[in-house]
Parts: structure tokens; sequence; C-alpha cells
């Protein structure tokens, strides 16, 4: 399938996605794949709202991106973050 057709494909799916899961959701780490998802997600206005997860041991480089995928899309991303009490009685 030639690429074209298969971004067509992917946005279709996103569609329909989008459309029978009301509180449809990404959960990125911001490498490729994820921002793939989130280009044509943000693109084509799709209600699939994007989360990630700081473990707190994320590169500098990744809160930057999280940063510049807001700015550049107006994109809200919901970032969660471990229980500080739970983690420190686990490590």
């Amino acid at each position: 399938m030639p690429a074209g057709a298969r971004l067509v494909d992917l946005t279709a799916r996103l569609q329909r996605i989008a459309t029978r899961y009301p509180a449809a959701a990404l959960a990125s780490s911001f490498g490729a794949e994820d921002m793939v998802l989130t280009d044509i997600a943000a693109r084509h206005a799709l209600p699939i709202a994007v989360f990630t997860l700081d473990t707190g041991r994320l590169p500098d480089e990744t809160y930057a991106l999280i940063d510049r995928v807001r700015e550049h899309y107006s994109l809200a991303i919901e970032v969660f973050y471990p229980d500080a009490e739970a983690l420190e009685a686990y490590v």
C-alpha cells in the first residue's frame, strides 16, 4: 500500500475510534510513532485526548518536546505522576 494510502487509512481509523469511543485517549511517550498519531489527531481536530506518564526520570528533551507539542498544536496534554510516597516506599 502506498504511503499516502496508509496515511488516509490511519486517519480514517482514528476518526472511527474518536466516533465510537468518545473518551478515547492516546498514551504518548513522545516517540516517533506517538508523534505521528498526535499530529494526525491534532490536524483533523479529532477529540482524542493525549496523556503521558512522568516517572520523574524523563530526559530534559522529553519535557521540552511536551511543551513544544502543546504550543504547536494548542493541545492540552495531561501528565500523570506516580504517588510520591508510594514511589518512595517502593524504592
